[in-house]
């Protein structure tokens, strides 16, 4: 019998982190793309501004994702039990999956 990968609940969970999430606090709308090639876009409204972050995501560990900006810096989200949602690392912001 072949060796069990490590790595396969980790790709099960990338799999099921795909998909676009929106901020649950409409006065600091953001939405946040995580797409299945690893890379996000974060979008940010606000006071007729729109601003855009892109690079590559990843997670430091199962319950932890990190967003690592084209600019250099670094964002990291705490995932909720549901594996639906996504808590920022202030908690301020909590984003829910709204679509794949």
């Amino acid at each position: 019998r072949p060796p069990r990968s490590t790595l396969f609940p980790y790709t099960t969970l990338f799999r099921s982190l795909s998909g676009v999430y929106e901020s649950d606090d409409p006065r600091h709308r953001q939405v946040l793309r995580l797409r299945p090639d690893r890379t996000f876009l974060l979008t940010r409204f606000g006071d007729g501004t729109e601003s855009h972050t892109t690079g590559s995501w990843g997670l430091a560990s199962e319950l932890v994702l990190l967003l690592d900006c084209e600019a250099g810096s670094r964002m990291s989200f705490q995932l909720i039990p549901d594996r639906q949602a996504l808590l920022s690392d202030d908690r301020t912001l909590s984003f829910t999956k709204v679509y794949l």
